[in-house]
Parts: structure tokens; C-alpha cells; sequence
């Protein structure tokens, strides 16, 4: 029974993802943001075996703030998936970001984006979602979002071969698979 859910979840992200990634779009390692806490620009640290969610967003974007709300429903529902979420929000003044995240309304992980951010994705709108395999690539990048409906088929599958497949070497061959069937590599 599991095999045909994973089967029609493959399917459904076949059709609802894009056929290429137009890049080249940074590894995640690369990827610059300011950090609040440390009150300066890092890059994101890069974890092995987890899938990525990065939601680029900004706090006077109406459809950004529903999406956000979905971000946090589906960051609690795969808490014990090996699926990272992360925000990252545009055209912000330190002050506002900081207001920002003392409402609490945000991912576990949210940055404040600074201009190499906007550079390596050339200037992102918000709302815009770009996902990160298990090796660190973008592999999915969607801006002038009005629904993250797409992502559940692909964090579910995501978190079902995390609990039923240990082999973190077949979980990443799948996923590569799975989500750039344009590389051979």
C-alpha cells in the first residue's frame, strides 16, 4: 500500500514540478543571509541528508503572510522528517526584521536577506519558494506564489523514505532522482 503512495506522489510531483531549474542558481552552502543573532552576514550552514525549503517572503506581501502560516503548519506536521525550513525575508530594515521575529510568527529558522542574497537569486519576489536537495543544489525555484499545495506530495515522499529507508546514500539517489531527473550524475 505504501509502494502505490509513493507511486502517485512521484507522479504528482513529475507534473507539478518544473522540468529544469533555469540557473544556475547557488549550492546552499553559498548562500549569504544576515543573521539576527550573530549580527552578521553568514552563509546557511549546509546539513547532509535533508531536504530544504527555502520561503523567501516579505512582511508587506498579503499572500506572503498566508503562506507563512502553511510554512509553520507543515514545518510542525514533518518535525520528525529530516526536511529543513527556512525563511528568508526581502526588503526589510533590521528594525522591522526585528519586530518581525519578536511576533513569533515565523519558521524556526528566518534570516533577514542582504544584497549578495538578492544578487545569487537575482532578486526574488516575494513570495517565492526554492527547494534544496540532499546535496546542497536548488532544485525547484517558484516565485508570485498564491498556494504551497505543490510541496506536500514532495515533503511526503521526502519524509517517508527518511523513516522507512536508513541507507542515506539510496535516499539521496532517490531524491536526486526524484527532483532533477534532468542530471545524470
Amino acid at each position: 500500500m505504501k509502494l502505490i503512495h509513493i507511486f502517485f506522489a512521484l507522479i504528482l510531483i513529475i507534473a507539478y514540478s518544473p522540468r529544469a531549474v533555469a540557473g544556475p542558481w547557488p549550492k546552499l552552502k553559498d548562500v549569504i543571509i544576515y543573521d539576527f543573532a550573530k549580527k552578521a552576514n553568514t552563509p546557511l550552514v549546509f546539513t547532509n541528508d535533508q531536504l530544504t525549503v527555502l520561503f523567501v517572503t516579505a512582511s508587506w506581501c498579503l499572500s506572503c503572510q498566508d503562506i507563512n502560516l502553511k510554512m509553520i503548519e507543515l514545518q510542525k506536521k514533518y518535525k520528525d522528517s529530516k526536511i529543513r525550513f527556512l525563511s528568508v525575508y526581502i526588503q526589510e530594515t533590521k528594525k522591522d526584521f526585528s519586530s518581525i521575529l519578536s511576533k513569533g510568527l515565523t519558521t524556526s529558522e528566518t534570516y533577514l536577506a542582504d544584497i549578495k542574497f538578492m544578487k545569487n537569486f537575482r532578486n526574488p519576489t516575494a513570495p517565492t519558494i526554492i527547494l534544496f536537495d540532499h546535496f546542497g543544489r536548488a532544485t525547484s525555484l517558484r516565485s508570485n506564489l498564491k498556494d504551497v499545495d505543490y510541496l506536500e506530495p514532495i515533503l511526503l515522499v521526502s519524509s517517508l523514505l527518511d523513516k522507512e529507508d536508513h541507507d542515506a546514500k539510496k535516499i539521496k539517489k532517490t531524491e536526486a532522482l526524484m527532483l532533477r531527473p534532468q542530471d545524470k550524475k
